[in-house]
């Protein structure tokens, strides 16, 4: 239901994707593949309006592309419960929607870096609307100020569900340690697993894990006692 290249926010405008038939696909992303004709002459107008003038703004919290072996279903599919043969029938309806859709506007988005966010939605967004993909984290973490007040921190601490490869490129949680350590801090995060060994992750980064999925506020104070004696125990002078 994720991974639909950004389909089900425009049919909600006001789009129509048929099948050859000319009946109206069903929403997820596993109906994409039989996609033959989208129509968006019944987007909302001011939506439209807003698109072509350049006012609206996609953040993303990860940097892959839409389609390919970093693309949105093959990375973040089976985080959502997506088997091989799931795989290859969303990125087959991924691609068929970005032919259609590009083809349709006249606007190729599926290379963008973001594209893939949240399921494909900002390809979605992009193509179909000339949004512009921006790096969320970036975007937040300058709105909120953060450079400055991290420019005093001895420790940068955070948290992540999962942290392997898809926790670094865009996200917020290692935008933040990024920004710690320029700032001179030290770093670490806390999550329920650490996938990240061979993942070419800061080795300046402290990583400590629940080991399992559902990590609770006991499971935090513990990490987070755990993350401040191992850094003190690394520079008593904190």
């Amino acid at each position: 239901a994720t991974t639909d290249g950004g389909a089900g926010i425009l049919a909600a405008l006001g789009a129509r994707i048929e099948d050859r038939a000319g009946n109206l696909l069903p929403a997820g992303g596993g109906a994409l593949a039989s996609a033959a004709r989208v129509d968006l002459s019944g987007l909302d107008p001011a939506v439209r309006e807003l698109g072509d003038a350049g006012g609206i703004i996609v953040l993303a919290d990860v940097g892959n592309p839409l389609l390919g072996e970093t693309g949105s279903a093959r990375v973040y599919g089976p985080q959502k419960g997506a088997g091989a043969a799931d795989l290859v029938r969303l990125e087959e309806g991924l691609l068929r929607w970005a032919d259609l859709l590009e083809a349709e506007t006249g606007r190729r988005a599926r290379h963008l870096q973001g594209a893939g966010a949240s399921g494909g939605l900002a390809f979605g967004l992009a193509a179909g609307l000339g949004a512009t993909i921006e790096t969320g984290a970036r975007w937040l973490l300058d709105a909120a100020g953060f450079d400055r007040a991290v420019a005093e921190a001895v420790v940068v601490l955070t948290c992540e569900g999962r942290w392997d490869g898809s926790s670094h490129p865009g996200k917020a949680t290692a935008e933040a340690l990024r920004r710690g350590l320029l700032a001179g801090a030290r770093a670490a995060v806390i999550c329920g697993r650490d996938r990240s060994r061979g993942m070419g992750t800061d080795p300046r980064i402290h990583v400590l894990a629940a080991d399992h999925d559902h990590m609770d506020e006991g499971d935090l104070a513990v990490l987070a006692g755990r993350a401040v004696r191992l850094l003190l125990a690394r520079d008593p002078d904190l």
